[in-house]
């Protein structure tokens, strides 16, 4: 009885057009638009705790992050077709 219903919310949102990278090489041209909720998070806790430390490698994690969840959904919708 006392619990609260938790809204939904957005973890990522990938835009992302196939015809502009074609190729494994081009792959990172596709990506239209891209928001990750976990990305805005670190930010802020970075900006909050004014660390740069580390930050070529959160870079480039939340990059793989990012290739990994469209890659998802190409997957998903090409097993779709």
């Amino acid at each position: 009885r006392g619990s609260k219903v938790q809204p939904a919310q957005l973890s990522f949102l990938a835009i992302y057009n196939p015809s502009l990278g074609p190729t494994d090489e081009t792959f990172r041209d596709q990506v239209v638009f891209y928001y990750s909720r976990a990305t805005v998070t670190a930010k802020a806790k970075r900006r909050a705790e004014d660390k740069e430390v580390g930050r070529a490698d959160e870079l480039h994690e939340q990059e793989n992050e990012k290739l990994r969840q469209i890659g998802l959904a190409q997957g998903m919708v090409d097993f779709a077709r």
